[in-house]
């Protein structure tokens, strides 16, 4: 997987952050003080931090720093805040990438709970060479990492926005494939994935993603009769994945499907198919061979990679939907001997 683990979740357009802000304090941004600014070494990149009035003097700017190039994006900023209160705080920080006009070439943002007397990061990097700018705020905010996500991707599917790793885009790539668990939005609904897996069939090998927690050793039918909303994306490999192997598909019409809900209401599923384009990377790939005797469903190994995966929908029938995240040690199953 890509080293940023410690990177924020959430990569937004600069459109979505004032959206993402509804739990702060009326005005809280207007009583915002600018409390550090650094420069990069080569003084072509700006962070500048603004805290809330809400939360001064508890939560403090340990340090600011841009750097260029940095260790995985060429422009990167880093933040460590601490809390100096006596009672943990829930800050929102917010980042916008601007050039030297103002302008604005998205952001991220990021859910920080800060327990008295602790630290906590936040970083963030951009590919864009135009940018100069990094302008932070710190806020107030009752909204968890996870309720956070979603505001942003009901948003992103509202507006006009496309692609970034939050929302349907005809042309996904690996680089805006956001650092969080596989989710998106179906038909105008958050789509957070339960299970991942991996299997052959007669046809070919097939990339199974579901909304529910599931017990693969169950088998597909069961999982069907004790959930009859769980909607699932399929998608059907061109080949067997390898480690170190991408699948690209351009827009077009098959190649999956999406088992989805016709409305949010729904207590079952609709069989969607429709043009679906994907970028999938398999960054480790561990499957075992058949084992004669060892039952009809095996566990085959593990996986792990990241995809962006996005349906085109329709005025006035199912609305364009995609998901997008990392996925790691996901089962490989076989049921019955494989036949490919």
């Amino acid at each position: 997987m890509r080293d940023n683990k410690n990177w924020p979740v959430i990569v937004l357009l600069a459109v979505l952050l004032p959206a993402c802000g509804g739990e702060q304090q009326p005005g809280a941004s207007d009583q915002a003080e600018v409390v550090a600014t650094a420069r990069s070494a080569q003084g072509n990149l700006t962070i500048e931090v603004a805290v809330a009035a809400a939360l001064q003097p508890e939560i403090a700017v340990v340090s600011a720093a841009a750097s260029e190039p940095g260790r995985v994006n060429p422009k990167e900023v880093a933040l460590l805040l601490e809390n100096r209160g006596s009672s943990e705080r829930s800050v929102l920080v917010s980042g916008d990438w601007q050039n030297a006009s103002g302008q604005s070439f998205g952001g991220a943002n990021s859910v920080l709970k800060i327990a008295a007397g602790a630290t906590a990061d936040f970083n963030a990097g951009t590919r864009n060479d135009i940018a100069t700018h990094f302008r932070v705020s710190v806020e107030p905010t009752e909204l968890s990492k996870q309720e956070l996500q979603d505001v942003a991707l009901l948003e992103a599917a509202a507006g006009a926005v496309q692609g970034h790793g939050i929302a349907y885009t005809p042309l996904p790539t690996l680089d805006q494939v956001p650092a969080w668990p596989v989710r998106g939005v179906a038909n105008g609904a958050v789509f957070k994935s339960e299970s991942v897996m991996f299997m052959p069939l007669q046809s070919g090998w097939k990339l199974l993603i579901h909304d529910r927690k599931v017990d693969p050793m169950q088998g597909l039918a069961i999982i069907r009769s004790e959930y009859p909303d769980v909607q699932t994306v399929k998608v059907n490999l061109p080949r067997e994945p390898q480690p170190g192997a991408v699948f690209k598909r351009a827009l077009e019409y098959g190649g999956g499907m999406f088992q989805i809900k016709p409305s949010a209401q729904a207590q079952g599923t609709t069989s969607w198919n429709t043009s679906v384009a994907w970028v999938i990377e398999i960054t480790s790939w561990d499957k075992r061979a058949w084992q004669e005797g060892g039952g009809t469903f095996q566990r085959a190994g593990s996986a792990s990679g990241r995809l962006y995966i996005c349906f085109e929908g329709a005025p006035d029938r199912i609305q364009s939907s995609f998901v997008a995240g990392e996925f790691s040690d996901v089962p490989i199953m076989y049921y019955g001997p494989p036949r490919l």
